[in-house]
């Protein structure tokens, strides 16, 4: 308990008012971990599948070494504490969603889940970075560039050619019709309903409209999870910035164009 205490007076977690009963049988509950480091705002976000996996002991001892634990990467009694009094990000919920094997992982990961697992490494955002500028030359007006070399890089192929609403890996009219249209991917526009790798696109105006009169979409990025749910900001990864960054999902004074819609296959 001095160790959280001195945690606590160090500004790293905050402690609840009445101290927690040590339960060894917690501390084996991986899946309840992963969810505690979800809630933590680590990312990427991990997957609830209930083994202590690559991915799992690397994001623990991160956040042994964040608060100046030992970096074991397992779950002692100290570090399963010190997650469970650590800020969580708003709407986090200590309720452990349901476990998903690795077994069932490999036969039902989609195609954004795909593209989750690959854009969200910043080993991979700077193969997408060099790719683009390989075959596209710049950052600028390249949000559809960007998302296309990712996805192609995920292993889902994108050609590069004119669909009829303008070119498919350039155009946000185009690669949202060619993936509806020919690719079958599903359209929501309950951004509640947002899960990390869909693909967003925004209000249009900037662009004018496509063929059918519609307004070509202005932006258009992948969706990383929540920031602050409550806030509707949200983790995006896109040709903007460097990397991960946060952006507002909904429309704000001087801010950037709203979510309008996302895509998911």
């Amino acid at each position: 308990m001095a160790q959280l205490k001195e945690l606590e007076n160090r500004g790293l977690i905050r402690l609840s008012p009445s101290e927690i009963e040590d339960d060894p049988s917690q501390v084996g509950s991986v899946a309840s971990w992963q969810n505690i480091l979800n809630g933590c705002g680590y990312f990427p976000v991990l997957t609830i599948c209930g083994e202590m996996d690559e991915e799992t002991v690397s994001m623990t001892k991160k956040f042994q070494k964040d608060l100046g634990l030992e970096e074991t990467g397992k779950v002692d009694l100290i570090t399963w504490r010190a997650g469970l009094n650590h800020a969580k990000l708003p709407g986090w919920s200590n309720i452990t969603p349901i476990v998903v094997r690795h077994d069932e992982i490999i036969k039902t990961r989609t195609v954004t889940q795909k593209l989750y697992e690959f854009y969200s490494k910043p080993s991979n955002y700077d193969k997408v970075y060099a790719d683009v500028m390989r075959w596209y030359g710049t950052t600028t007006n390249a949000c559809v560039a960007f998302i296309t070399s990712a996805l192609r890089l995920s292993g889902y192929t994108i050609p590069k050619e004119d669909h009829g609403y303008g070119n498919i890996s350039l155009n946000t009219s185009a690669l949202s019709h060619y993936l509806q249209d020919e690719k079958g991917w599903e359209k929501s526009t309950n951004v509640n309903n947002l899960l990390p790798g869909d693909v967003v696109l925004t209000v249009g105006g900037q662009f004018g409209q496509d063929r059918d009169g519609v307004l070509i979409p202005n932006h258009v990025y992948m969706f990383a999870g929540w920031s602050d749910r409550a806030n509707h900001i949200a983790w995006v990864i896109d040709n903007q910035g460097k990397y991960r960054h946060t952006r507002h999902t909904n429309a704000i004074p001087g801010g950037k164009s709203a979510f309008a819609y996302f895509l998911r296959a």
